[in-house]
C-alpha cells in the first residue's frame, strides 16, 4: 500500500462538510453551521472551522451572506438562470485545482472587488470540454455584471462561445491562461520571462544539456514557459545552432501517465541531461523522485528548476538545491478584477493583455527546506 497523506484538522473539517454537501446531506440553499457551531460540535477551535469554511467558499461549495450566515452553493458552481439580485454582481470562475496559487488568485480578485464595493462570487467546477461552456453560459444567463474565467480547454466550442460574448459586449476577462488570436482581455503571469530566467540560471551554473518537463502546446501558460526555455537555449547555442534537442522535451501527458518510463528514456540517452526545467513544482517532484530511484544525486549530478504553483506538500521528497520562481497570485487576481471593472465601464475600450512578473528566483538549501535569493 502507498503512503497516506497526512491532513490537518481544518482539512478534515473541510472534507467532512464537502462530503455532506456532495452526498446531499446538506442541500443547495441550506444553511451551514456557523464557525462557533461547528467548533462546538466537533470539539475544535473557531480558527480551524473558519479556515475550512473559507476554503469551501473559495472552491464554490458554499456562499457567505453578511449578517445571515453560510449556505450551500449551487452544484459545481452553477448559477440558476435569471437569479434575482445578481445584476450588480461579478463572478470569477475557476477549475478545481489543488494548489494555493489558484486560491490566492481568487482571493486577490475578491479583495479588489471588495475594496471597489462590488459584490463578487467565486465558483469552481470540474473542468472538461463541456462543463466550461456550460458553466459560463449559466453564469452569463443569470444576469451578472461581468465574468473572470480561468479556462483549461482551448476548443472550437469554447472559442465560439467567447466570441459570441464579445459580440454581445458582455464583460469577460480570461485569467492565468489566454487563447491566442482571440480578441478578449486577459491577465496572466509572465510565464515566458519566468521560463527564460529559470533556464538561464541553470546555464549560468554551467549546464548545457537541459531538459524541459511538462510540454503541453494546448495550454498557454505551459507553452509560454517552454518558449522562455527555448529562447534561453537558443541564445546560448548561437551561430544558428539547433536550440533545443527534442529528445529532451518531455510531454506532460507522458509524465502523468508513466513518469518512470519517461525519465528512464531520457536518462538513457548517450548525451543525457544534467538539469531539468519543470513546468511547475509538482512535475519537478515527480521527475526528481524518478532520477533519485535511478541513483542520480541532486544537485551534484542533476539540477532542477521550476515555476512554483504552490501545490500542497505531498509524500514526495523535497528537491534539494532546486531553483524556483513564484507567481504573484494576489496581483494576478487583483489585476483581473481591475481589467473587468474597466471593461464594464467601457465595453468598447481596446483589449488589455496584462502580464504579471514573477518573484525573485530562489534556491532551496541542500535539505530542500530553506531558500535564498539567486541573482540572475
Amino acid at each position: 500500500m502507498g503512503n497516506t497523506k497526512k491532513t490537518t484538522v481544518y482539512e478534515d473539517i473541510k472534507a467532512l462538510l464537502r462530503s455532506r454537501i456532495e452526498q446531499g446531506e446538506l442541500a443547495v440553499g441550506e444553511r451551514v453551521p456557523s464557525e462557533h457551531e461547528l467548533g462546538r460540535q466537533l470539539g475544535v477551535s473557531r480558527h480551524r472551522t473558519r479556515l475550512a469554511l473559507r476554503e469551501l467558499e473559495v472552491e464554490g461549495y458554499v456562499v457567505r451572506r453578511r449578517g445571515s450566515g453560510t449556505y450551500v452553493a449551487p452544484v459545481q458552481g452553477a448559477i440558476p438562470a435569471s437569479q434575482p439580485g445578481l445584476t450588480n454582481t461579478v463572478v470569477i470562475l475557476f477549475p478545481k485545482f489543488e494548489n494555493r496559487y489558484a486560491r490566492r488568485v481568487v482571493e486577490g480578485f475578491i479583495a479588489y472587488m471588495g475594496q471597489a464595493s462590488t459584490p463578487s462570487i467565486a465558483y469552481n467546477f470540474y473542468s472538461d470540454h463541456e462543463s466550461e461552456v456550460k458553466a459560463m453560459r449559466s453564469i452569463v444567463d443569470s444576469g451578472v455584471l461581468g465574468l473572470v474565467a480561468w479556462l483549461e480547454h482551448d476548443t472550437p466550442t469554447t472559442r465560439a462561445f467567447l466570441e459570441s460574448l464579445r459580440r454581445r459586449r458582455f464583460p469577460i476577462v480570461l485569467v492565468d491562461r489566454y487563447f491566442e488570436n482571440l480578441d478578449i482581455d486577459y491577465v496572466v503571469s509572465s510565464n515566458e520571462s519566468m521560463g527564460f530566467a529559470l533556464t538561464n540560471a541553470l546555464i549560468e551554473k554551467g549546464h548545457r544539456r537541459i531538459a524541459f518537463a511538462g510540454h503541453k502546446p494546448s495550454v498557454s501558460s505551459v507553452m509560454d514557459r517552454y518558449r522562455g526555455y527555448e529562447r534561453a537555449m537558443r541564445e546560448t547555442a548561437g551561430n544558428g545552432a539547433e536550440a533545443v534537442d527534442r529528445a529532451l522535451v518531455l510531454d506532460l501527458d507522458a509524465i502523468w501517465d508513466n513518469c518512470r518510463v519517461a525519465i528512464r528514456n531520457v536518462m538513457a540517452l548517450r548525451d543525457k541531461p544534467t538539469a531539468f526545467v519543470c513546468m511547475h513544482d509538482k512535475v519537478m517532484q515527480h521527475v526528481y523522485r524518478e532520477t533519485l530511484a535511478l541513483g542520480y544525486t541532486t544537485p551534484d549530478e542533476i539540477a532542477f528548476a521550476s515555476v512554483d504553483d504552490m501545490h500542497p506538500a505531498s509524500d514526495l521528497p523535497p528537491v534539494p538545491g532546486a531553483i524556483t520562481v513564484a507567481q504573484n497570485a494576489i496581483t494576478v487576481g487583483a489585476e483581473s478584477a481591475r481589467v473587468l471593472k474597466d471593461r464594464i465601464a467601457n465595453p468598447d475600450a481596446p483589449v488589455q493583455c496584462v502580464f504579471i512578473e514573477g518573484g525573485p528566483i530562489v534556491e532551496a538549501s541542500l535539505t530542500g527546506c530553506d531558500a535564498s535569493s539567486v541573482s540572475t
